[in-house]
């Protein structure tokens, strides 16, 4: 069973957190490491959980939100590296 508005819900939410990381990263005031990659490793439980329902616009947010908490957590491991 495909669920068309709920897919638009959850995608539009994604994109929504994700667009609010944006001065965070402009910034480069970037969370703590363990909060980025948690967050990171819990949306991809997501888009793998939304890809097991058909909902694929909500699949492809979670990753992309995903990543940028990844790079966060990466770029803060190369603060403290150097």
């Amino acid at each position: 069973m495909i669920h068309h508005w709920q897919d638009l819900v959850f995608s539009l939410g994604s994109i929504v957190f994700t667009i609010a990381l944006i001065p965070a990263i402009i910034e480069k005031r970037y969370p703590p490491m363990s909060t980025c990659i948690t967050t990171a490793i819990m949306l991809v439980v997501y888009a793998i959980t939304d890809a097991t329902l058909n909902l694929w616009l909500s699949t492809i947010a979670a990753i992309m939100s995903a990543a940028i908490w990844a790079m966060m957590g990466v770029k803060q491991i190369e603060q403290h590296t150097e």
